[in-house]
């Protein structure tokens, strides 16, 4: 995947699992929310195949449905603490 003049992924393959938490960290500009806009298909991979979810699930259309996977990007920021123990709980609930 690349993005601008700079690789961001190379020959990556991976398979998330139904019921399973997965977390992606990595330093500011490593590309980790643009690997989530692959995922989501709001960016098209340059090479490769993407196969998503029949039902997935991003911000707050996720929180209120039922989705088969669940991508959320740095849901927290911007969020009181009050919110945070609100998002913590519907997550946990799930």
């Amino acid at each position: 995947m690349r993005f601008g003049a700079r690789i961001r992924f190379e020959n990556v393959t991976t398979t998330f699992q139904p019921g399973r938490r997965y977390g992606l960290t990595g330093p500011n500009g490593s590309g980790k929310s643009t690997l989530m806009k692959v995922f989501t298909g709001e960016i098209e991979a340059s090479a490769g195949t993407i196969r998503r979810p029949g039902n997935l699930g991003v911000p707050a259309q996720a929180l209120f449905g039922n989705p088969d996977a669940l991508l959320l990007d740095e849901p927290t920021n911007h969020l009181d603490l009050e919110s945070i123990h609100w998002l913590d709980g519907i997550l946990a609930s799930r």
